[in-house]
């Protein structure tokens, strides 16, 4: 959902049932500031979960078509009040984290000024800088957690802190649009502060739409089916044919084929549907034929041999002849 249609169905929502969106908004805070002077300051951190997950609560029933029911913003002490307080503490401890670790730098920043001036100014300026980027960046991260515990009533306090950071990674970015959208707003109503009656119960009903289109996102993708890529094919040559296959064989070369074969692959001769048995192999000739065949031919060298020894030694004893004429003479 765009942050435009976020607005117009929120407003348009809000403007439908305005007592009970801006009652509820008000007990809330009001909750908030009498638990924290009661309790020293942790009172509003133990009861501002629960009450936040009730306006929550009653606003999503506004955005589903139902009536609102002041009443319900009580819901969050009745459903998992444990795990609601749990996760709002953890919200918390971060931004309680940045604070502490400012405090330290901040002190020793003043140190440095008192040595060098211009270098502490400039210290304490980057690190107010760095503390409003931090907030900014964990306010982003942790602004679905609330949302989280009022739509999964089962959900651990941890779980839905991490859920959070899952759900706004990637979406950080539009909803600060979606905060800076309402700066007009906020400008106003701190120049006219009875503006607020207005403002904060429009704000708060468009971000159930907003924040309540990421989760349904996130949902819609997580429950989305994995694709597996189908296993490759194995190639032709690798197949290995059942014993119990019926094959053929080419009744030129004899050679072994699959049935849907057309062409032989070694002759490339045409085939037909009919199996051809393979071509006989030569027999093979009994042992005592082949030692005859080798004896005869042991003999038939030998005697060549022989007749070509005499021929040599004759063509020698004419040549030594000839040579001792030649020198008597």
């Amino acid at each position: 959902m765009s942050i435009k249609q976020a607005r117009i169905e929120g407003g348009k929502k809000f403007r439908e049932q305005w007592g009970p969106s801006l009652l509820v908004l008000l007990l809330a805070y009001a909750g908030i500031v009498a638990a924290t002077v009661a309790v020293f300051g942790l009172g509003g951190l133990i009861v501002e979960g629960p009450l936040f997950v009730g306006v929550y609560y009653v606003y999503y029933q506004a955005v589903q078509g139902e009536k609102m029911n002041w009443k319900d913003i009580f819901w969050g002490f009745k459903t998992n009040f444990g795990e609601i307080v749990l996760g709002t503490l953890i919200k918390a401890a971060f931004f309680a984290g940045i604070g502490f670790v400012a405090y330290i730098l901040l002190v020793s920043f003043v140190a440095i000024t008192a040595l060098i001036p211009v270098l502490g100014i400039i210290l304490i300026i980057l690190l107010v800088i760095a503390c409003i980027a931090a907030f900014i960046i964990f306010a982003l991260f942790l602004a679905a957690v609330e949302y989280i515990l009022m739509r999964e009533p089962e959900a651990k306090g941890w779980e839905a802190v991490k859920k959070s950071k899952r759900i706004m990674s990637g979406n950080t970015g539009r909803y600060f649009g979606f905060c800076l959208s309402f700066i007009g707003w906020f400008i106003l109503t701190g120049i006219f502060f009875p503006l607020a009656i207005y403002t904060f119960p429009y704000f708060y009903m468009s971000k159930m739409y907003f924040i309540g289109s990421l989760y349904d996102e996130a949902e819609r993708r997580a429950n989305e089916p994995v694709y597996i890529a189908p296993e490759s094919p194995v190639p032709f040559a690798a197949e290995q044919t059942p014993a119990s296959a019926p094959v053929k064989y080419c009744k030129h070369c004899g050679n072994q084929l699959p049935m849907e074969a057309a062409f032989c692959s070694v002759c490339g001769g045409a085939q037909n549907d009919a199996p051809v048995q393979p071509a006989e192999a030569p027999v093979a000739a009994p042992a005592e034929e082949v030692k005859e065949a080798a004896a005869e031919a042991v003999e038939e060298v030998k005697e060549t041999t022989a007749e070509t020894v005499e021929e040599v030694k004759e063509t020698v004893a004419e040549a030594a002849e000839e040579i001792k004429v030649t020198t008597e003479e």
